[in-house]
Protein backbone atom coordinates (compact mmCIF):
# COMPACT_ATOMS: atom_id res chain seq x y z
CA UNK A 1 0.00 0.00 0.00
CA UNK A 2 1.16 3.37 -0.90
CA UNK A 3 -0.40 7.07 -0.33
CA UNK A 4 0.14 10.24 -1.87
CA UNK A 5 -1.20 13.73 -0.79
CA UNK A 6 -3.14 15.87 -2.54
CA UNK A 7 -5.01 19.32 -2.35
CA UNK A 8 -7.97 17.22 -2.29
CA UNK A 9 -6.86 14.66 0.48
CA UNK A 10 -4.98 11.74 0.69
CA UNK A 11 -5.34 9.14 -1.75
CA UNK A 12 -4.48 5.56 -1.26
CA UNK A 13 -2.83 2.62 -3.96
CA UNK A 14 -3.12 -0.95 -3.66
CA UNK A 15 -0.78 -2.95 -5.28
CA UNK A 16 -0.54 -6.32 -6.82
CA UNK A 17 3.35 -6.90 -7.39
CA UNK A 18 4.52 -3.39 -8.23
CA UNK A 19 0.71 -2.64 -10.33
CA UNK A 20 -1.42 -0.29 -8.83
CA UNK A 21 -4.86 -1.79 -8.75
CA UNK A 22 -7.30 -0.02 -6.61
CA UNK A 23 -7.26 3.74 -5.97
CA UNK A 24 -8.83 5.11 -3.01
CA UNK A 25 -9.64 8.30 -1.02
CA UNK A 26 -8.67 9.09 2.00
CA UNK A 27 -12.30 7.44 3.84
CA UNK A 28 -11.43 3.94 1.75
CA UNK A 29 -13.52 4.44 -0.72
CA UNK A 30 -12.29 3.16 -4.42
CA UNK A 31 -11.88 5.82 -6.49
CA UNK A 32 -10.39 3.56 -9.58
CA UNK A 33 -9.69 0.35 -10.60
CA UNK A 34 -6.33 -0.69 -13.12
CA UNK A 35 -7.20 -4.07 -14.67
CA UNK A 36 -3.94 -5.36 -16.19
CA UNK A 37 -3.45 -8.34 -19.32
CA UNK A 38 -0.30 -9.70 -19.33
CA UNK A 39 1.23 -7.50 -21.70
CA UNK A 40 0.35 -4.83 -19.07
CA UNK A 41 -2.49 -2.37 -18.81
CA UNK A 42 -5.69 -2.97 -20.45
CA UNK A 43 -8.51 -0.82 -18.15
CA UNK A 44 -9.17 1.78 -15.80
CA UNK A 45 -12.09 3.30 -13.99
CA UNK A 46 -14.85 2.69 -12.13
CA UNK A 47 -18.28 0.45 -11.97
CA UNK A 48 -19.92 2.35 -15.26
CA UNK A 49 -17.10 4.63 -16.37
CA UNK A 50 -14.39 2.62 -18.21
CA UNK A 51 -11.85 3.36 -20.16
CA UNK A 52 -9.93 1.22 -21.99
CA UNK A 53 -6.11 1.54 -23.46
CA UNK A 54 -5.18 1.20 -27.07
CA UNK A 55 -1.07 1.61 -27.39
CA UNK A 56 1.41 2.63 -29.64
CA UNK A 57 4.68 0.35 -30.44
CA UNK A 58 6.51 1.65 -27.43
CA UNK A 59 3.57 0.69 -25.09
CA UNK A 60 2.81 4.75 -24.43
CA UNK A 61 -1.39 5.26 -24.73
CA UNK A 62 -1.76 6.08 -28.57
CA UNK A 63 -6.14 6.40 -27.48
CA UNK A 64 -7.76 6.19 -24.66
CA UNK A 65 -11.71 4.43 -25.56
CA UNK A 66 -15.39 4.31 -23.86
CA UNK A 67 -16.67 0.88 -22.57
CA UNK A 68 -18.63 1.09 -26.18
CA UNK A 69 -15.33 1.33 -28.00
CA UNK A 70 -15.71 5.16 -29.09
CA UNK A 71 -12.61 7.04 -28.70
CA UNK A 72 -12.34 9.75 -26.29
CA UNK A 73 -8.91 11.38 -27.09
CA UNK A 74 -5.89 10.40 -29.36
CA UNK A 75 -2.25 11.03 -28.14
CA UNK A 76 1.50 11.09 -29.73
CA UNK A 77 4.71 11.74 -27.46
CA UNK A 78 7.73 13.39 -28.86
CA UNK A 79 11.21 12.03 -28.17
CA UNK A 80 11.53 13.09 -24.90
CA UNK A 81 7.85 11.29 -23.67
CA UNK A 82 5.65 14.57 -23.93
CA UNK A 83 2.34 14.01 -24.60
CA UNK A 84 0.48 16.15 -27.24
CA UNK A 85 -3.28 15.23 -27.40
CA UNK A 86 -6.77 15.73 -28.64
CA UNK A 87 -8.45 16.33 -25.34
CA UNK A 88 -7.89 15.85 -21.75
CA UNK A 89 -6.54 12.66 -20.54
CA UNK A 90 -8.54 12.36 -17.24
CA UNK A 91 -5.75 9.63 -15.83
CA UNK A 92 -2.82 9.66 -15.17
CA UNK A 93 -1.77 6.61 -17.72
CA UNK A 94 0.06 7.98 -20.72
CA UNK A 95 4.04 7.15 -22.05
CA UNK A 96 4.88 4.07 -21.03
CA UNK A 97 1.76 3.65 -19.54
CA UNK A 98 2.83 -0.71 -20.25
CA UNK A 99 5.88 -0.75 -18.48
CA UNK A 100 4.78 1.48 -15.11
CA UNK A 101 2.51 3.72 -13.57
Amino acid sequence: RAKKSTSSGTQYFLYDGDQPVIEMDSSGAVTRMNIFAPDGLSASGTAGNWTSYAFDPQGSVAQRLTGSQAVTNSSFYDAYGQEFTTGSPGDPWAYNAQSGY
